[in-house]
């Protein structure tokens, strides 16, 4: 059993492992090398400080890690399901914990029934620290909104009730690129091409009203304090396809690593 950083692995070979890490998830997930190169950017992943383990030529398992400032975001955690079991996520964590120096916290987002990951980040000193929901819907806006590219200028005064998840970030939207900031009188929101939304704030209503015409939205990571855009939703005949945690782990190498 070898662990070494991803530095020098293809995306190509990061992406067959992770379809295959992922062929019985909870939500059907496949992913290709664009989809990758753009999710790494957006959430600012280091591959240096990534790692992978194997066994003789074969990769069975990867940790792929993003950073922001003193926080590893735990981005991708995969192990080969004919390996699960063997203890090899956790030995790329250790492994992580040892070697990034500089990171005061560790987050890792995880479905909420997915009970056995959930038990292993908590065996290793995770902790729930907040809850999500997911929604998705079709809203038919009458228009009236203006509509930009995102940039650093006109996001500069951007407020929502509840701080965002790692990669809805501003600065992880702009890496990202192909965002679309989307203004009311009295709201506003953050969406790409394909309808995923990433931040909304102010008046909800107005706001998805002044959308020009009839699309598909995708809510990822709404903080389940704020009641009030998860109603609005709802009412609008949105549904939720899953919850997730976020988990935090402090920096201290002592915790759950025995």
């Amino acid at each position: 059993m070898e662990i070494y950083n991803l530095a020098n692995t293809s995306v190509e070979d990061i992406a067959e492992l992770m379809n295959r890490a992922f062929s019985d998830y909870i939500l059907p997930i496949h992913v290709t090398k664009a989809y990758l190169e753009t999710r790494f950017r957006r959430a600012n992943v280091d591959l240096r400080r990534s790692y992978a383990i194997s066994e003789g030529q074969k990769l069975y398992g990867m940790l792929v890690n993003s950073f922001e400032d003193d926080i590893c975001n735990c981005l991708v955690a995969g192990i080969d399901p004919e390996k699960r079991g063997s203890g090899m996520l956790k030995k790329m964590f250790f492994r992580a914990f040892k070697e990034n120096n500089g990171t005061r916290t560790y987050l890792v987002e995880v479905l909420q029934q997915n009970a056995k990951a959930i038990h292993i980040y908590s065996s290793l000193g995770f902790e729930i620290k907040r809850s999500y929901t997911l929604l998705k819907g079709r809203v038919e806006g009458k228009g009236g909104c203006t509509t930009a590219l995102l940039s650093i200028d006109n996001s500069k005064n951007l407020k929502q009730r509840f701080a965002p998840s790692f990669e809805n970030t501003i600065p992880a939207l702009l890496r990202a690129g192909g965002f679309e900031l989307y203004v009311s009188q009295n709201g506003y929101l953050i969406a790409n091409e394909s309808g995923a939304c990433a931040q909304i704030g102010g008046d909800y209503d107005e706001i998805l009203s002044s959308l020009d015409g009839e699309r598909i939205l995708t809510f990822g990571n709404i903080d389940e304090r704020d009641e009030e855009l998860i109603s609005c939703l709802k009412r609008r005949g949105f549904t939720e396809y899953a919850r997730q945690y976020e988990m935090h782990r402090p920096s201290d190498p002592s915790k759950g690593c025995s």
